[in-house]
């Protein structure tokens, strides 16, 4: 099964968990060896929650690389960093998709991490 946001067409895998209002499965983008993690609302009426998950996320990444930013002035080691950003997982995409019953996805990517079946 694919499914296609406005920008990419993912190719979706095995299920490898799921939650009261949302689904996980791995994924390929087309085109690419990009493993991912496709969140899928279980019901429309869970998008929401899978909206706000993906801007919980970005924000997480803003405030890490403030914070990353900001200890560039402090640190005492050029290549030492915080790295919060290892902490979470970045949405690299979300979309509601038609093809899924309008139901909304959320990709997932976990950085420093090239095979999602090793997490």
């Amino acid at each position: 099964m694919t499914v296609e946001s406005q920008t990419h067409r993912y190719q979706v895998g095995a299920q490898v968990a799921e939650a009261s209002m949302y689904r996980l499965y791995l994924c390929k983008q087309e085109g690419t060896d990009r493993q991912y993690l496709l969140q899928i609302a279980t019901e429309m009426t869970h998008n929401g929650a899978l909206d706000r998950s993906a801007y919980i996320l970005e924000r997480l990444l803003h405030e890490a690389e403030r914070l990353e930013e900001e200890y560039t002035h402090v640190k005492d080691n050029p290549r030492h960093f915080l790295n919060y950003q290892l902490c979470f997982p970045e949405i690299t995409d979300t979309f509601v998709s038609a093809s899924q019953g309008g139901r909304r996805i959320n990709i997932l990517r976990f950085r420093g991490v090239d095979d999602v079946h090793a997490m």
